[in-house]
């Protein structure tokens, strides 16, 4: 039923936005986001429900910014009551996560996160996530230069990621759902891969001549009964030479 809702929300906004171009789960969540004035996180939530449901609200103001009628809100008002009994109410992120859009944000709120409501040193914080999660744990040279840089901490360690993030927030005292909110953001702001470009060809205007290996060259051919220009030239030479001698051998 979350895919069914994805889809459908995806075909609404063809058809009230024409474009040729394919709409994805994450680019519909980002232009719904600058559409109605919301974060780009809860947007992704009410585009694709799960592992938390977005509330309703949203819902209905994403379905009449799409034009939907009456039939196609009747569905996702019942399809919304089935996913409740399933997923966990979601909250969107407080401000301060809401407004992250740089990887130079996200750090500097940890950095803030980190000395609220009293700051908790590096030795300390590597202690604490080494006694959540050992195998997931940065020791405390690495983790104060992570805290310190201005970019992401590495990609492919949302497990580490994650454990730092509950050690945070848990002397922050913040909720436990600002854990999943920075995750969210983490993800967002993660560097997108180059796209492959893959090799084309470009057909000619006209055809082109095929190219022959050298050794499939052929040699000149020679006509039968007709000697080249330069053996000509030689035979005449010695023609002339022969007739010289025999006339100056007669002279003497």
């Amino acid at each position: 039923m979350a895919t069914g809702i994805s889809e459908r929300l995806i075909v609404l906004h063809q058809a009230r936005f024409p474009s040729p171009g394919r709409i994805t789960e994450a680019s519909l969540a980002a232009m719904l986001a600058v559409e109605m004035g919301v974060d780009v996180d809860t947007m992704k939530v009410v585009v694709r429900p799960g592992p938390r449901l977005a509330p309703w609200s949203r819902y209905e103001a994403a379905l009449a910014a799409l034009g939907a009628d009456q039939e196609v809100t009747e569905w996702f008002s019942a399809a919304h009551d089935a996913l409740s009994e399933v997923f966990p109410a979601w909250r969107p992120p407080p401000r301060d996560i809401a407004d992250i859009t740089t990887a130079a944000e996200f750090m500097a709120t940890l950095r803030r996160v980190r000395e609220t409501p009293r700051a908790i040193s590096v030795s300390a914080l590597a202690r604490d996530m080494c006694s959540r999660d050992s195998k997931n744990a940065w020791r405390r040279t690495q983790l104060g230069h992570i805290l310190d840089a201005a970019n992401l901490p590495p990609a492919g360690k949302e497990a580490s990621v994650r454990n730092l993030l509950k050690a945070l927030c848990e002397n922050a005292r913040r909720p436990p759902a600002d854990v999943d909110h920075f995750l969210d953001a983490w993800h967002r702001l993660q560097p997108a891969s180059a796209p492959i470009r893959q090799a084309t060809t470009v057909a000619p205007l006209w055809p082109l001549p095929e190219a022959r290996r050298d050794d499939e060259v052929e040699a000149p051919v020679v006509p039968a009964g007709s000697w080249p220009p330069a053996v000509k030239t030689l035979i005449a030479v010695c023609l002339i030479l022969v007739i010289v001698i025999v006339v100056v051998a007669a002279v003497l």
